[in-house]
């Protein structure tokens, strides 16, 4: 039924129109699952989104090339291990997925989030600074000890395709970015110049690659990672501080990390390559702390 529903769609309606009916779908099917979630309450909806995701996305294409990754970067591991590692990566990634839905009430509990980052190391960043972090353990709640000191945090993300999910999800995170999240566009490096001059503090996921990454080593093999967080922070005259949350146990985190030396050389560019491949070189050796929780499906390496 839902096949021919697709294929009528497909044949009588305009593509804009069935983009349109498509967006709305997804919305409400996200809209239905949060419903479902928040009645199960956030320890049992996060244990049933990650035990359904250890389940079910073996069967996605993305967990070959998760084990071949990890094949690559680790090789000690045999095949067994990397299974038991995927199995791990995936149920935290739907943990993560549940509890993103849920997150007002996540911040709601803050016993849930333990702080390792003394306070008065963030002052810092009072006015003004580049956060850097990476997709591993639930990295929504990185920010959450600059919130706890009322910082004006902006993040800045890459919007989804869905309009709709993007803005609530968007309004999902709005307690942990009162700033707002800004859309990375071609427009973005003057905005976030501006906010930075005015002592926002700017918090950027730096793992995945982009249009404007570098070459790197990254677990002995060459990949790609993106200059922009370093770049941003050495022209801006800004620190930059790394960080990361661990998931200590179901829906509960720890969030640490450190400030990292700016290279303040004759040669902006080489300065920003310099700080990449040493926030890489930190993003590494957490990954192999925590391997099961990173997001190892993504295009990281050439």
């Amino acid at each position: 039924m839902l096949r021919f529903l697709a294929l009528f769609l497909r044949r009588h309606l305009p593509r804009q129109i069935r983009r349109r009916v498509s967006h709305r779908v997804q919305y409400v099917a996200l809209r239905g699952v949060e419903g479902l979630l928040l009645a199960l309450g956030l320890d049992r909806a996060s244990a049933l989104m990650g035990a359904l995701w250890r389940t079910f996305a073996p069967f996605n294409p993305r967990h070959a090339r998760a084990d071949r990754h990890i094949a690559a970067a680790m090789p000690e591991l045999d095949a067994a291990a990397r299974r038991r590692l995927l199995g791990d990566m995936w149920e935290n990634l739907g943990r993560t997925f549940a509890e993103t839905l849920l997150l007002p009430r996540l911040l709601a509990e803050p016993e849930r989030v333990v702080c390792d980052v003394p306070p008065e190391s963030l002052e810092k960043a009072r006015h003004g600074a580049v956060f850097v972090s990476l997709h591993t353990g639930n990295w929504e709640i990185v920010a959450v000890p600059l919130v706890r000191l009322a910082f004006d945090v902006r993040a800045v993300y890459k919007p989804l395709t869905n309009p709709l999910v993007d803005r609530y999800l968007a309004e999902r995170r709005r307690s942990l970015y009162a700033g707002g999240l800004i859309a990375r566009d071609r427009g973005v490096a003057l905005r976030l110049r501006s906010l930075a001059r005015t002592g926002s503090t700017l918090a950027i996921l730096s793992d995945l690659r982009d249009s404007t990454s570098m070459d790197i080593t990254f677990f002995g093999r060459p990949a790609r990672a993106t200059p922009f967080p370093a770049l941003l922070a050495r022209r801006l005259g800004l620190p930059l501080f790394v960080g990361r949350s661990i998931r200590t146990g179901g829906a509960h985190f720890r969030v640490d990390g450190h400030w990292l030396d700016v290279p303040r050389g004759p040669d902006a560019e080489a300065d920003a390559a310099e700080l990449t491949r040493t926030i890489h070189t930190v993003f590494e050796g957490w990954i192999r702390q925590y391997p099961e929780q990173w997001m190892w499906a993504h295009r990281k390496w050439l």
